[in-house]
């Protein structure tokens, strides 16, 4: 697994950018065993679930947190604040 985990750090999915963003907090070796943890992961729910993988892409992670931010300001603003984006502060 952690062969097939090297073999992902030069492709542009969601796998090695996990990778990525692991080797910059805690190295290079606990990033290729997180790597091969999440690809057997992958690997189980695709057995279990009987589905073929989805590519959720890159940029997945920067998607969920936008959305999640985006959740927030409507909360903010169901509770009765004005919610104003930096940039627009006079």
């Amino acid at each position: 697994m952690a062969e097939c985990a090297l073999s992902t750090l030069s492709q542009n999915n969601r796998i090695s950018s996990f990778q990525k963003r692991i080797m910059k907090r805690q190295g290079k070796m606990k990033a290729r065993i997180a790597t091969a943890n999440l690809i057997l992961k992958i690997a189980y729910n695709i057995l279990v679930t009987q589905e073929p993988y989805q590519e959720l892409g890159s940029d997945y992670l920067k998607k969920q947190q936008q959305t999640k931010e985006m959740k927030m300001v409507q909360h903010l603003k169901r509770k009765g604040y004005k919610v104003v984006p930096i940039g627009e502060i006079a």
